[in-house]
């Protein structure tokens, strides 16, 4: 289930940052680490659990997406002049995917309690 989350959050997230350098104000932000314990990795995808406190607070400053790794769904930032690389899994964005297709009007979702979480529709079952 998360894989096709990720390929079409990917997917708004990549057509978000293609419009980046021609609108300036509609920049990628990050909103909020989710976790406390925030996986980080370099360039290298060498990568690290550091604490929440330990990166900049997107409350106080703009923490803004420069780039984004669609292979392994990682967006980059720039924290302390480093380049910081964390999963979209773990980060809430300012700008969300929209499917282009919504799956749940064109196929059953097997299951009872899938219809009642509101994340499966449009990235559910028959996609």
């Amino acid at each position: 289930m998360f894989r096709h989350n990720k390929r079409w959050l990917g997917l708004g997230l990549v057509t978000a940052l293609a419009a980046y350098p021609v609108v300036a104000e509609d920049k990628v932000l990050i909103l909020d680490f989710l976790m406390d314990s925030v996986e980080i990795c370099d360039g290298n995808l060498d990568c690290t659990d550091v604490d929440k406190k330990s990166l900049p607070n997107p409350s106080d400053e703009k923490v803004i997406v420069s780039s984004y790794d669609k292979k392994e769904g990682m967006v980059m930032f720039k924290h302390l002049g480093n380049e910081k690389w964390v999963h979209i899994t773990e980060v809430e964005l300012n700008q969300k995917a929209v499917a282009s297709v919504v799956c749940t009007e064109q196929s059953t979702i097997s299951r009872k309690s899938d219809k009642q979480v509101f994340s499966t529709y449009g990235l559910g079952e028959g996609c």
